[in-house]
C-alpha cells in the first residue's frame, strides 16, 4: 500500500502533466470548436469539485467528535 507522501507525489506529477496539456490548448481569441470548449469546461469543473470534496471530507474526518 502506498503512503500518503507517495500518493501526493503521484498526484503532483499527474497535475503537472495535466497543466502542461492545458497550457498547450488554444488561448482566448483562438479558434476551438464547442466540443473542445465543453471538454475544457468539464475538466475545470471536475478538478474544482474533486479538490473541494476530498479536502472537505478530510477536514470533516478530523474535526468530527466520536
Amino acid at each position: 500500500m502506498q503512503t500518503s507522501i507517495e500518493i501526493i507525489e503521484e498526484i503532483q506529477s499527474d497535475a503537472s502533466a495535466l497543466q502542461r496539456k492545458l497550457l498547450t490548448l488554444p488561448g482566448v481569441g483562438e479558434t476551438i470548436n464547442q466540443k473542445q470548449q465543453d471538454v475544457i469546461n468539464d475538466t475545470q469543473k471536475s478538478l474544482l469539485g474533486w479538490r473541494s470534496w476530498d479536502l472537505g471530507e478530510l477536514k470533516k474526518a478530523f474535526t468530527e467528535v466520536s
